[in-house]
C-alpha cells in the first residue's frame, strides 16, 4: 500500500502499459484481487517458506495472471524523449528489494504509546498565536508564514496550504523513529512541494554556512541512538564566531527552497513542559510522541555551532491576519508548535487534487517537444482521460474510479452540473484552476483557429469533428492521426471550459475567486469558437448580480450578435435575461443598455455607429406589426379624445414592436 495515498499497487491486466506496450498496466487504485502479488524468490538457491530479509531481492508475482507476471521496471524513453523508469507488469519481471523506510516504534514496552515515524502528514499549530505555519502553492511566493484558518468550511476542512510531509535525511536513523535532540527530519509543504529551510542569503551574510555549502545537502554523520549530542555538520569556517549579544539582535527570514540542503535539516527539541511531563530529562532517550506533540523546531546545521529556532515576532504580513515567520537566535518557549496528525481520510480528496495538478504541470512540458503523430496522439489522450477524470470527481460522480476495466462510456460533458463545495476549495488553494487555464492557453496555441477571429464556418467544423469523436481504440494508421488528433484536441479545449463550471458552481466565493483572478474576462473571449464558454459564462454571472454589473457592452453587443447570426439559443437568451434581471431583481442600467442595443439606440445618441448597429438588430430580431383594428374599445363614440391620453396611440395605430423569445 501507498503510504501517502493509502491506495493499493493494482494490475490493470487488460490494458497495456502506457510505455513498454509488451508488458501490463500497473496503477494505484482503492484495492482489489487484482491488488494481491505473491513473494516469489529471485535467485534458484532461495525456496519458498524461507525468511525474506530487507534488501534481499524478490520476485512479486500477480496472482490474477501468474505464470510468471511479475512486477516489473523499465527504462524507457517517454513522448518528450526523456528517459524514465517505468513500473509494469511483464513476463519475467525485474527483482526488487524491501527497504525500511517508516514502522510504529513503542515508546514504552507494553503500552499503546507510538514514537512519531516518517511519511506522515501533518500540521504544525503555534499555539501561542493560535495560528498554523501555511504557505501558498504558487511557485512566486517562497515565504512561509502563520495563519489561521478562515473559511466557510473550517470545521470539516484542512487547508492544503497548512499540510506537510515529515520527511528523512538519512536512513541510518529510520529503525530507531523519531528523537528529541538526535534525529534529522525535513518538512516538504504538501501544496508546493517545497522544503521548509533558513535563507540561504541570510546564512551566508550571518556567516554560519559557506556559500557553496548551504546549496546541497551534507552527507550526515547520524549519531547512534544513545548519543545525545546534537547533529552538526563537520566543517570548518574562515570567519570567526559571532558574539552573543550580536546573535540575539539578528533573525534569519524562512524561506521555502526546491532542493534541500543544510538549511532544510533541523531537529526536534522537547520544551521544557514536554519533558517534565514525560518523566524524562534531556539526557535520557526520548521518543517524540505521535499524539500531538509540543515543541521546538531547531536549526544546528551551522559552522561554528550557533543553533537557531522557528519563531514569530508578531509581525503582520499581507491583508489576511497572517504573522511573517523567521529563525531566531534566542529561544522563547511561545514559539514551541503542536504537530497535530492528519486523518487518513481528510487527506484522500487532497491527494487526488495534486496528482492532477502535478500531471498538468508535466504535460505543460510535452507540448514543445511531442512533434510526431503518434506522440501526439498519446499526449492529448493522457490529458482527455485525466480531465474526465478531474470532472467525475468534481461532480462526485458515483462512476468515479469504481471500475476495474476500461473507464465508464457515458460523456462526462453531458454529467449532471452538482456542486461540491469542499472539492472546489480544494482546487483553489491547490492552485489547479491556475493550471488549467494554463493547460487551456497551449492547447488554444496548438489550435490555429483559436488564435484568429471567430469563423462560424470553422466553429460548424469543429463541431462536426466532436460528433465524430470516439473513444474506442483503433489501429494507430497515419490517415487516422491526422484526423484524431484535432478532434481530441477540441474535446480537451471543451473538457477544460466544462470543468470550470464544477469549481464555481453555487459558490459566491468561488464565482468572486474567478472574477479577481480576471478569469471571467479570459471565458468571454472564448465565447463563440464551439467549445461551450457561453455555457460556462452565463452559469458564471447569471444568478450573481455584482458579476453582472461587471459585465461590459462589448460582451452584450457580442452576445446579441450570436443571437443574430446563430439563431436564438436558449443560452444566448437567457445572458440577457440575467444582464436584465439577475435573480428577479431588475437592473434599470442594464435593462437601458439592453434596449439600446437591441431596440433604439435614442435620438441623441452620439455615435452613429451603434445606431446603425440597434436599428439593424431591430429589423433583423424584431418583428413590425401594425393592427388593422384598433385594440379594446374605440374611445371615439365619447367624443374627440385628448392628447394626453398615454394609450391614444397604441389603441389607434396598434403596437409595432415584438420580440422574439
Amino acid at each position: 500500500r501507498h503510504l501517502r495515498t493509502k491506495r493499493y499497487l493494482t494490475l490493470r491486466a487488460k490494458m497495456s502499459a502506457p510505455l513498454q506496450l509488451t508488458s501490463r498496466r500497473v496503477e494505484l487504485q482503492a484495492g482489489s484481487n487484482s491488488s494481491w502479488f505473491r513473494i516469489n524468490p529471485c535467485y534458484a538457491h532461495k525456496m519458498q517458506g524461507e525468511p525474506v530479509p530487507l534488501r534481499e531481492a524478490v520476485n512479486l508475482e500477480s496472482v490474477k495472471l501468474a505464470d510468471g507476471w511479475n512486477l516489473n521496471w523499465a527504462r524507457c524513453a517517454n513522448r518528450a524523449k526523456d528517459e524514465v523508469f517505468e513500473v509494469n507488469c511483464a513476463k519475467g519481471g525485474e527483482g526488487f528489494s524491501f527497504e525500511l523506510y517508516s514502522r510504529a516504534v513503542q515508546r514504552e514496552p507494553g503500552m499503546p504509546l507510538y514514537a512519531m515515524n516518517f511519511g506522515l502528514p501533518l500540521t504544525v499549530f503555534m499555539p501561542h498565536f493560535s495560528r498554523q505555519v501555511a504557505a501558498s502553492a504558487s511557485s512566486e511566493k517562497p515565504l512561509p508564514y502563520l495563519r489561521r484558518q478562515s473559511g466557510e468550511h473550517d470545521d470539516a476542512h484542512i487547508s492544503p496550504k497548512a499540510i506537510w510531509i515529515l520527511e528523512l535525511v538519512s536512513t541510518d536513523v529510520k529503525d530507531y523513529g523519531i528523537e528529541y535532540f538526535v534525529t534529522p527530519v525535513m518538512l516538504r509543504h504538501f501544496a508546493s512541494g517545497r522544503y521548509l529551510a533558513l535563507r540561504h542569503s541570510d546564512l551566508v551574510d550571518e556567516h554560519l554556512v559557506l556559500g557553496e555549502l548551504a546549496e546541497q545537502a551534507p552527507v550526515l554523520k547520524v549519531p547512534s541512538p544513545t548519543h545525545r549530542a546534537s547533529l552538526r555538520v563537520s566543517t570548518t569556517s574562515s570567519q570567526p564566531p559571532r558574539m552573543p549579544e550580536l546573535l540575539s539582535a539578528s533573525r534569519i527570514a524562512a524561506d521555502l527552497v526546491d532542493v534541500p540542503g543544510v538549511g532544510s535539516i533541523f531537529v526536534f527539541e522537547a520544551d521544557t513542559q514536554s519533558l517534565r511531563y514525560s518523566g524524562h530529562s534531556a539526557g535520557s532517550k526520548t521518543w517524540v510522541p505521535a499524539e500531538s506533540p509540543s515543541l521546538m523546531l531547531r536549526w544546528d546545521q551551522s559552522t561554528n555551532g550557533t543553533p537557531l529556532w522557528l519563531s514569530c515576532g508578531g509581525q503582520s504580513k499581507g491583508k489576511r491576519q497572517s504573522l511573517e515567520l523567521h529563525w531566531s537566535f534566542s529561544r522563547h518557549n511561545h514559539n514551541a508548535v503542536r504537530l497535530n496528525l492528519v486523518p487518513e481520510a481528510s487527506m484522500v480528496q487532497h491527494d487526488v487534487v495534486v496528482e492532477h495538478k502535478l500531471f498538468l504541470s508535466r504535460m505543460m512540458k510535452y507540448f514543445a517537444r511531442c512533434k510526431e503523430p503518434h506522440a501526439e496522439l498519446m499526449m492529448y489522450a493522457g490529458i482527455e482521460r485525466a480531465l474526465s477524470d478531474m470532472i467525475r470527481f468534481l461532480a462526485d460522480s458515483p462512476t468515479w474510479r469504481t471500475h476495474e476495466g476500461p473507464m465508464p462510456q457515458e460523456d462526462v460533458l453531458h454529467l449532471l452540473w452538482r456542486a461540491t463545495p469542499v472539492r472546489q476549495l480544494l482546487v483553489r488553494e491547490l492552485r489547479y484552476i491556475d493550471d488549467s487555464f494554463e493547460l487551456l492557453e497551449e492547447l488554444r496555441r496548438q489550435t490555429p483557429g483559436m488564435m484568429k477571429e471567430i469563423n462560424f464556418n470553422k466553429r460548424k467544423e469543429m463541431k462536426a469533428q466532436e460528433q465524430e469523436h470516439t473513444t474506442q481504440q483503433q489501429a494507430l494508421s497515419e490517415t487516422l492521426e491526422q484526423t484524431s488528433v484535432p478532434q481530441l484536441r477540441t474535446r480537451c479545449l471543451k473538457l477544460v471550459v466544462r470543468m470550470w463550471v464544477f469549481c464555481f458552481l453555487h459558490s459566491r466565493e468561488a464565482e468572486s475567486h474567478f472574477y479577481k483572478r480576471g478569469w471571467m474576462n479570459r471565458i468571454d473571449r472564448l465565447n463563440g469558437y464551439g467549445i461551450g464558454a457561453s455555457d460556462v459564462f452565463v452559469a458564471l454571472v447569471a444568478d450573481n448580480p455584482n458579476l453582472v454589473r461587471c459585465v461590459g457592452e462589448e460582451t452584450m453587443a457580442r452576445f446579441i450578435h450570436f443571437v443574430r447570426v446563430l439563431g436564438p439559443l436558449d443560452t444566448w437568451l437567457n445572458f440577457l435575461l440575467a444582464l436584465c434581471a439577475p435573480q428577479g431583481q431588475a437592473v434599470a442600467s442594464l435593462q437601458q443598455d439592453v434596449c439600446c442595443a437591441m431596440v433604439f439606440a435614442g435620438h441623441r445618441g452620439r455615435d452613429d455607429g451603434k445606431q446603425a448597429i440597434a436599428k439593424r438588430n431591430k429589423e433583423e430580431l424584431l418583428v413590425a406589426m401594425r393592427l388593422d383594428q384598433p385594440i379594446g374599445v374605440s374611445l371615439h363614440a365619447e367624443g374627440s379624445v385628448s392628447p394626453d391620453v398615454l394609450t391614444k396611440r397604441i389603441l389607434s395605430h396598434g403596437i409595432h414592436d415584438i420580440g422574439i423569445s
